[in-house]
């Protein structure tokens, strides 16, 4: 939605605004990437908790696999002194620090701050958050109301590499996630220098393997 991102939008004040918008086509008929989704399941996980999504996910996910270097922000707010690094940028000729300006409403889908250590922590100990049977429905592509499957399930690009099934996320052209379910193998790639139209990496590691 339209904003100033200096804004802090309510729940109520982006449901309201989404409540107008016209369908751009019936459920099921059409699969389409877009933030909102992402922002209404977060408000629906702050109304039944009473909580806010970083404190959920910090006493559900990030406490219980002891993810200590993980943690919510789009500003130096969201960087963990002496653990985390700073994306880099050369859009304006020099290098200069890029920390977007999340709001928090963004944090379903985007914001968070983490480290190799701790997101192979999460890979691991997968087990602990959700069974093997919420696992296989997440990383389930997306079918539609004709039959015919998308290559995106919940939350999870569902795809193959080389003849493998592959499941990951890329996260604002910085991180590339991607987990190969039936070898129980994942590659994390980073970036610490921000590039237009940097937004995938080559997953060159299971090439080896």
């Amino acid at each position: 939605m339209p904003e100033d991102k200096k804004k802090r939008v309510t729940p109520e004040e982006e449901i309201a605004f989404l409540s107008e918008l016209p369908l751009k086509f019936q459920p099921g008929a059409k699969w389409s990437y877009h933030l909102s989704g992402y922002h209404l399941l977060g408000f629906i996980v702050q109304e039944l908790t009473k909580k806010s999504y970083a404190a959920f996910l910090e006493e559900q996910i990030f406490a219980p696999v002891g993810m200590a270097s993980t943690k919510f922000g789009g500003t130096d707010a969201g960087v963990i002194k002496r653990r985390s690094s700073t994306s880099y940028s050369r859009e304006t000729g020099q290098l200069t620090g890029w920390i977007y300006p999340f709001n928090t409403r963004d944090y379903p889908a985007a914001g968070l701050n983490s480290s190799a250590a701790d997101l192979t922590k999460i890979a691991l100990d997968a087990v602990k958050i959700l069974g093997r049977e919420h696992r296989e429905e997440m990383w389930a592509p997306v079918e539609l109301n004709n039959g015919t499957q998308k290559p995106y399930g919940l939350g999870w690009t569902v795809d193959e590499h080389k003849g493998r099934k592959v499941v990951g996320h890329e996260g604002g052209g910085a991180i590339w996630v991607a987990h190969f379910p039936n070898e129980q193998l994942s590659e994390l790639s980073y970036a610490i220098s921000m590039a237009r139209g940097q937004t995938r990496f080559n997953m060159a590691l299971p090439t080896f393997i």
